[in-house]
């Protein structure tokens, strides 16, 4: 079994897209470089990856979308349950990821539901109140910035403490739902990593299609 701190995921736009009948909206049109279901991971994801990895733990970047696209046998659910993280955190950036996100969150959940949930990204950040009180298998939203609440997040829940001083976070808390500030936007981006493509899986992620996946 493959083991992380932290595994952050990036699902295909549609998660059983490889069984349905289902039709690309016209927005598709514009996704040359990542097919319809938008398998090019966001930036961010390579900073928050190399900021967890900096900070000494063992993170990796799983674009599950690339691997279900490349090949028609892998099996997400077995994979995911022979990958165990203490965080794993879902990426919900493009509004269209949204069956793909919500499918995969709670496939973590159900297979690890030790393990903490957490969906991050724009569209997450928007409708961060709504997720956490529909959605039980989300267990944090991070809004806005990642990388320093996340590191915060898996810092605090590694001790089994309070989360509740920590910024940028929507979450449950006794049936309620508990909004934290939000941080200070960071001023200088110098201070993040964006080319840690070490630190993803397939190679090929971001740029080109038909990389073997590892």
């Amino acid at each position: 079994m493959r083991r992380f701190d932290a595994l952050l995921i990036h699902q295909p736009a549609v998660y059983d897209f490889r069984k349905i009948v289902h039709f690309p909206g016209p927005f598709s049109q514009f996704s040359i470089h990542t097919t319809a279901q938008y398998i090019q991971i966001p930036q961010g994801m390579l900073s928050i990856a190399d900021y967890l990895d900096r900070h000494g733990y063992k993170v990796l970047i799983d674009n599950v979308g690339e691997r279900m696209l490349i090949d028609p046998s892998f099996d997400l659910e077995s994979y995911i349950k022979q990958s165990h993280a203490t965080v794993y955190a879902v990426g919900w950036h493009r509004y269209i990821h949204g069956h793909g996100a919500l499918e995969v969150a709670r496939m973590c959940k159900n297979l690890h539901p030790d393990s903490l949930v957490v969906l991050g990204g724009l569209t997450a950040t928007i409708f961060s109140r709504e997720i956490i009180q529909k959605y039980d298998f989300v267990d944090v939203v991070i809004r806005g910035e990642a990388e320093k609440p996340l590191l915060k997040l898996l810092e605090i829940y590694e001790r089994r403490g309070s989360i509740a001083a920590l910024l940028n976070l929507t979450f449950r808390d006794d049936g309620r739902i508990v909004e934290t500030p939000l941080m200070k936007p960071s001023e200088n981006l110098d201070e993040f990593e964006f080319t840690r493509i070490d630190l993803l899986e397939p190679k090929g992620s971001i740029y080109t299609l038909g990389t073997t996946p590892t």
